[in-house]
């Protein structure tokens, strides 16, 4: 047949078989543009969302399109340079950058916090929230540069069609196919995708073609340039006591944040000998245009944090780059569509870099996209999973909100934030971690099981979220510092290594213990009933040491009363009086009186008592 075949093309006039061979190239290339998924940007979101999508399905056909040429610089590329437990995790076990991350990126002595003190002239004297080591469960401080040169390589060696220097121009929606025009190396190129995923950053590509955005409130700037060069804290007393607190390898490798009222400074190293340094601040009380340069930002550095400017300008001479980002924080109507399109990572939605949630929202959305994608493949119907999946991701960013907006000013007070920050880990390494590390963030089936604790777990965060800031308020006041309380005296300059409160301690750990799906459900419904201890502590803490704190509306509903030990409670708090010990944990099997004793281990470390507490 093929001979036969053969013989009639030949047997064609010249000029017919030259049309055949136009149509059947025309075909070919049509064929060779076409793909399963095009995703639009190769930085971090897109390039871990195609090696996600790679490592689940091998046959899948994907053409990632980055606008910038490869490689990309290192250090001085991208801001979010630091990870926390979520996006780590991703990043290792689920793109399995392990291996890159353990060899040519720095790990992380978690987060380090540094309240203000006087004119904060010595480091010594300020209170330090921190610890001691790299924590159990692995963090990592990312150069992004060099991270996401290695995801184009292993992207290309993994089959994934990846085109450099690629600028798009647009996408057309279709029925069974989307179309994207291309411009790159001066010729115009177009291909079509079964999926179009945006992940070009602020580029905001299928943002803006839809109609999608959406303003945040959260209005606060930010600043940030990078040294060639060790910029550590470390360096900043040669105070023997202080030096013997926490190894100085420690202090250089956390993520640390200087703080004050309306303001925190962050200092990242980067592998290996390069620092990155940033200023964000709330608009309204650090306006934009006192810090949009290198020289005003050394200028306000002088002014608020002077040990910090000093060591900025003996390293200006190594200075790499210089960058401004005005109201960072944005939201969007819709991130996931039926339609076959996705925005995953900054071309959706951005929180606030506090706490380095920046990596944990590309986890979760790339997971949910990579689910949403597979399952439509298969030909299944994924419409009713779309709401669903829009809904979940968009109110944990607006949770997500709630835990910055109008809290910046809290920041230059240790006794409350000392408190916030040990509330948002336990919130955090409790449920929100703990559910991701379980592979059940887009499990509908465990969302939908779950909602009423869910939903009790929400509700407390916003009145906690809430409670902090009344009771900042209330210390703002004329004769509201503590040194008013009868039988206490204000705060005294010591390390708090949060590592040591035992609940924390084991709330970390306890990310990686494998549960099965119903031991999972019961430790974080007993995970809440020990947030709520932990809220009626601090609340009780508040009234004992607030001048007027009558005021302030306790956090934990009044007819709610946690389970206790080996007992699950339902979505109305209530038992089911069966003890569940496959789920029983060290950190949600303690009492009040242990909850109370360990929070006071904070409090009496970093606060001179003259009476014991009540």
């Amino acid at each position: 047949m093929e001979n036969d075949l053969s013989q009639r093309i030949q047997a064609l006039p010249a000029e017919k078989r030259e049309q055949l061979a136009k149509l059947l190239k025309q075909k070919q290339s049509q064929a060779a543009n076409q793909y399963d998924v095009v995703i639009l940007g190769g930085g971090l979101a897109g390039g871990t969302l195609a090696q996600q999508l790679k490592r689940a399905q091998p046959e899948i056909k994907i053409l990632v399109l980055e606008k910038r040429k490869h490689p990309v610089p290192e250090a001085a590329h991208k801001v979010g340079e630091s990870s926390v437990e979520m996006g780590s995790h991703y990043l290792r076990n689920i793109v399995g950058a392990k291996e890159h991350l353990n060899t040519v990126q720095l790990p992380k002595s978690g987060l380090r916090f540094f309240f203000p003190a006087g004119d904060n002239t010595d480091i010594t004297q300020r209170v330090e929230l921190g610890c001691t080591s790299v924590l159990p469960v692995p963090t990592h401080q990312i150069d992004r540069g060099r991270f996401e040169n290695m995801l184009h390589d292993e992207n290309s060696a993994a089959g994934i069609t990846v085109w450099d220097e690629a600028s798009v121009q647009s996408v057309e929606f279709g029925a069974e196919q989307h179309t994207v025009t291309v411009l790159r190396h001066e010729a115009q190129l177009t291909v079509t995708g079964r999926w179009v995923v945006d992940a070009s950053g602020r580029g905001n590509v299928l943002k803006r073609k839809l109609g999608l955005q959406k303003p945040s409130s959260h209005n606060v700037n930010a600043v940030w340039f990078r040294f060639d060069d060790v910029l550590n804290v470390a360096d900043w007393s040669d105070d023997p006591e202080w030096q013997a607190a926490v190894p100085s390898a420690a202090r250089r490798l956390s993520t640390t944040h200087l703080m004050g009222r309306g303001y925190w400074v962050w200092l990242i190293p980067l592998y290996p000998n390069s620092t990155s340094v940033g200023i964000v601040a709330d608009a309204k009380l650090h306006p934009h245009g006192d810090m949009n340069r290198f020289d005003r930002a050394v200028a306000w550095l002088e002014k608020h944090e002077p040990q910090c400017a000093e060591a900025v300008k003996a390293k200006q001479d190594r200075l790499q780059d210089f960058c401004v980002l005005r109201h960072y924080a944005h939201d969007c109507q819709q991130v996931f569509s039926a339609d076959r399109w996705a925005l995953t990572g900054e071309a959706g939605v951005f929180v606030d870099p506090f706490y380095s949630p920046g990596s944990d929202f590309i986890g979760l959305s790339n997971t949910i996209v990579t689910t949403l994608i597979l399952k439509e493949l298969k030909c299944e119907p994924i419409a009713q999973d779309v709401d669903l999946y829009n809904r979940i991701y968009l109110d944990t960013f607006h949770s997500y909100i709630g835990t910055y907006e109008d809290k910046y000013p809290l920041m230059g007070n240790a006794q409350v934030m000392t408190s916030k920050v040990v509330w948002d880990f336990s919130i955090y390494w409790g449920v929100n971690a703990l559910i991701f590390f379980h592979n059940k963030s887009q499990d509908l089936a465990f969302w939908t099981d779950m909602r009423h604790e869910l939903s009790r777990f929400d509700k407390l965060n916003v009145r906690m979220q809430q409670f902090f800031r009344d009771w900042d308020l209330l210390l703002q006041e004329p004769g509201g510092s503590i040194a008013n309380v009868p039988g206490l005296t204000d705060w005294s300059p010591t390390f708090v290594n949060y590592m040591k409160i035992p609940f924390l301690h084991e709330l970390h750990v306890e990310l990686n213990d494998g549960l099965d799906e119903a031991a999972l459900k019961i430790r974080v419904s007993k995970n809440i009933d020990l947030l709520e201890m932990i809220a009626d502590e601090m609340f009780q803490r508040a009234l004992m040491t607030t001048p007027r704190a009558e005021s302030l509306q306790a956090p934990t509903e009044a007819n709610h009363e946690p389970a206790m030990n080996g007992a699950h409670t339902n979505g109305n708090g209530h038992t089911n009086g069966h003890a569940q010990p496959a789920a029983q944990s060290f950190a949600s099997s303690r009492s009040r009186y242990d909850v109370k004793a360990e929070l006071n281990r904070i409090w009496l470390e970093t606060q001179t008592p003259i009476k014991e507490l009540a």
